[in-house]
Parts: structure tokens; sequence; C-alpha cells
């Protein structure tokens, strides 16, 4: 019986090994292949070549293109949340928290390039070919589409342009990246960032150069730029200049000669890096607060309606902790940020920021049409949409950066996905 026994088990065990929840032992080798072929398809597909990379930098863009996608979402599907429930005031929340996004964006693009233009001589038109090369087939493709969208879907004159001549130069000044720097309603609501960025690429190369900063001393160099932040910051607060979000280039620069003199290797501890994410956190509730609540901190200047210059003091400070320790202290961060499927995030990041404006419409108009169309739906939609406009922003005044200012009417279709 005993035997009997041993055997009804070990032929149940056999069974079990060859038909393992259904599934035979050919099919698991064929599962784990397709697996395997799908890894080494994503490794391809978002790791970026070996030479070069310093692997936190791209876990940290994830961070970034997150915090900017909870600004866009909150634009676009807020207005669907009950009035006073939680699911708003979460919304509402990570929008405000999620404007740091692009601030940190711009650190770690000073932090790069100042870095890529100080290490080594450049031709300047080849340096900069080479970035329009990085940022325009993905973009002119974005522009297309949404160029396609404004003559489909709305009617030019909207967006103040009364003429076909006056709708081309508007494409072109967009196409040159000039809104953002200049006082022009973006097609690519998001693609005022872009513009901050090309003028860096255009002004970082030409500072070094011209000014023969790789001969001087790196505390020379550090006095030079810390003296900028501090004039450009006196110059915002008197009205005399405005783009306060330039200074987060400089921060990235600042960045750059700390971590490359070495000063703070082996005096980061496991304490400070606690201290430092705790910090960063606050500060993006302080930030997201200042935004929220911008009437009543103003300072003189440009910066009363939105992105007051307290915020970007706050933020700079923590920023560069937070990036320092990523970067060079051997903890919780660096490991964080250097995981894989983290970086694959931050890799795609750029094709991401610039697409994700655009799907969140699409999608949410798909939503507007499946829920218009449900029985009984009508009535609740057209009192969700009729609360948009009045709540989104409060004033009806939509904030492409602290100096651009413009009506919501004037954006058209893009309106909801431009929150920067």
């Amino acid at each position: 019986m005993a035997s009997g026994g041993n055997h009804s088990a070990m032929s149940a065990g056999t069974v079990r090994d060859r038909n393992y929840h259904g599934i035979t032992p050919s099919t698991r080798v064929k599962l784990r292949a397709i697996a395997l072929r799908a890894i080494s398809w994503c490794h391809q597909s978002f790791d970026l070549p070996s030479n070069g990379r310093i692997l936190p930098i791209e876990g940290l863009r994830a961070l970034a293109i997150l915090l900017v996608f909870f600004v866009h979402y909150d634009a676009l599907f807020s207005t669907l949340a009950p009035r006073h429930s939680l699911t708003l005031g979460l919304s509402r929340f990570t929008s405000a928290v999620g404007n740091a996004g692009v601030d940190l964006f711009f650190v770690i693009s000073g932090y790069l390039i100042y870095g890529a233009v100080l290490r080594r001589k450049i031709q300047l038109m080849h340096f900069l070919r080479r970035r329009a090369e990085r940022i325009y087939p993905t973009f002119l493709c974005v522009f297309a589409l949404h160029v396609a969208a404004v003559l489909i879907f709305s009617d030019p004159r909207a967006i103040g342009r009364q003429s076909p001549g006056d709708f081309f130069t508007y494409v072109l000044e967009n196409i040159l990246l000039l809104p953002g720097i200049f006082p022009i309603v973006p097609i690519i609501p998001i693609a005022w960032s872009l513009s901050y960025e090309f003028f860096f690429y255009i002004v970082a190369p030409i500072l070094v150069i011209a000014l023969g900063m790789r001969a001087w001393t790196r505390a020379q160099r550090v006095i030079f730029f810390a003296g900028l932040a501090m004039l450009h910051a006196l110059l915002f607060v008197i009205d005399a200049l405005g783009l306060i979000r330039l200074a987060m280039f400089l921060v990235g620069i600042l960045l750059y000669e700390c971590i490359s003199s070495r000063v703070m290797e082996g005096r980061l501890k496991a304490a400070g890096e606690i201290v430092t994410i705790a910090a960063f956190c606050v500060a993006l509730i302080a930030g997201g607060w200042l935004i929220s609540h911008s009437s009543g901190v103003q300072v003189v200047g440009r910066s009363g309606y939105y992105y007051p210059f307290y915020r970007v003091a706050i933020l700079s400070v923590t920023i560069f902790a937070f990036v320092l320790f990523s970067l060079i202290f051997d903890g919780l961060l660096k490991r964080f940020f250097s995981q894989t499927l983290v970086r694959w995030l931050g890799n795609i990041s750029y094709s991401y920021y610039l697409i994700h404006g655009g799907a969140l419409h699409v999608f949410r108009l798909l939503l507007d049409a499946i829920w218009s169309s449900a029985p009984g739906r009508k009535t609740l939609f057209a009192e969700a949409t009729a609360r948009k406009d009045r709540r989104i922003d409060q004033d009806n005044l939509l904030t492409l950066d602290q100096d651009i200012v413009v009506p919501r009417a004037a954006l058209g279709v893009a309106s909801d996905a431009t929150r920067q």
C-alpha cells in the first residue's frame, strides 16, 4: 500500500512537472524566449549608448517628466471630479507640486551642457547643429500634428492671426522656438520650455568661448556665475528683467563646478541624504503652495501672477542638494535613479514630454464623446464642462510662464494642455 501510494505521488509530481498550472515545459520555454527578446528590444530601444553615460541623470529625467505629467493631467481631467472631493484635492496638489518638473529639467540641462562646453573645445555651429538634431526631428513631427489640429478644428483667427501671412509668420516663430523667451503663445503648449533650453544652448558656449572660461580658475567661474544669478534675481525683483526660471540653468552650472571639484566627495552622509529628501519634498509642497496662493505672496515685479521669486529660490537650493546626492553619494537616491526601468522612462522623457499633452487631450475628447453618449450622462458632463473654465486658474487667465499671461480664448483647441 505504501509503495502504491508513493507511486501515485510520484506520478502526480511528474504530471505537475510536465504541466505546471496548465503550461507545458515547451510552452514555458517559448514564453521565456519571448520575454528575453522583449527585454533585449527594450534595452536596444530605451538604453542610451554607453559612452559618457551618467545613470542617475537618466533616472532624474524620469522624475521630472512624471511631475510634468501631473500638471497636464490635472488641467484636462480635474474638472470631471466633484467639487471639494478628495480626488479633486489630490489632482490639484499633484499639479501644483508637478510644476517643479520643468525646473529639474533645466538644472539637468545646465549641468550637462555647461560641462560639455567646458571640458573640451567646441566649434559653436557644430555644437548648435548637434543640439538641433536632437531637438527638431521629434519636435517637427509633433508640431505638424498640432498645426493640422489648429487648421482643422480651430480658426487661426482665434489665436490672433487674421491673415494667411500672419499665420505663416506665427508658424515660423514657433518653428524657431521663440515662444517662451518672447511673449508668443506656442502652438505646442508645452514648447515654451524648449525656447528656454535652446536659448541656453546658444548662450552657454558663447560665454565660455568669448570669456575664455577654460583658462579661469574654478573659483573665478563660481564667483562669476553666482554673481550672475544674484544679478538676475535683483533685476527680476525690480522688474527690470523677467524669465526668472532661467536661473535654474545657473543652478546646474554651479552643480557641475561643485561635483567636478570633488570637494564634496567623502563628506556626504546617509543622514544628510535623508534630510535632503525631506527638504526636497517640503520644497515641492512649498513651491506648489506659492503657485496656488501667488496673489498673497507677491514680490515687486512680474512674478506677481505665478511662479514668484521665493519659489525659484527655494527650489534652487533643494534641487541642487537633491541632484548632488543622486549623482555622487552611493545611497538611496543614486541606487533608485540608476534602476533600469526608471532610466528607461527618463530616456524617452523628451519624446514623451512633447507627445503626452496632445495624447491626453485626445483621450479627453474620446472620454467626452463616450460620456456624452451614455444614457443619462449628458447633464452630468455638461455640468462638468461648465465648471471647467470657472475652476482652472480661477481668473480665466493662463500663465505659460511668469512673464507670459494670455487669455484662454487665445489658445483654441490647445488651451487645456498649457499650464506651465
